[in-house]
C-alpha cells in the first residue's frame, strides 16, 4: 500500500509539471500574435509595410519591415518568443544578422500581412 501511495505522488507530480510548460507556449505564442496586432495598427497608414516569416539559421524569425512612412526605418527580425534576432536597414543600412546578410541567406516561408 505505502509503494502505490507513493507511486501516485510520483504520477501526480510529473503531471503538474507537464502542465506548466503549456502556459509558457501560449504566452510565447500570445506575444508574437500581439506583436502582430500592434505592428498592424501602427503601420496601418504606411505603404510597403510587411510582416514577411523566413527561415534564417535553421530557425523560423519574423520580419516586421516598416513601411514607407518612416525615411530611414527598419527591418525587426524576432523569433516566435518575440525576442530580437537583429535589426537591419534604418539610418546606418545595416544588412548584417548574425554574421550573415540576411536578405542573402534566408529563405521567405510565407507573407503573414502586407500593407499595399
Amino acid at each position: 500500500m505505502k509503494h502505490i501511495l507513493i507511486l501516485t505522488f510520483i504520477f501526480l507530480g510529473i503531471v503538474l509539471i507537464s502542465c506548466d510548460s503549456e502556459p509558457e507556449m501560449k504566452e510565447e505564442a500570445n506575444c508574437l500574435t500581439e506583436k502582430i496586432d500592434l505592428f498592424k495598427v501602427d503601420q496601418a497608414t504606411c505603404e510597403n509595410a510587411t510582416i514577411i516569416k523566413y527561415e534564417f539559421q535553421n530557425q523560423e524569425v519574423y520580419a516586421f519591415t516598416q513601411g514607407i512612412c518612416i525615411s530611414d526605418g527598419g527591418t525587426d527580425v524576432v523569433l516566435e518568443d518575440c525576442s530580437e534576432v537583429c535589426f537591419l536597414g534604418g539610418f546606418g543600412g545595416f544588412q548584417d544578422c548574425n554574421g550573415d546578410l540576411f536578405f542573402d541567406v534566408a529563405q521567405e516561408l510565407e507573407i503573414i500581412w502586407e500593407n499595399k
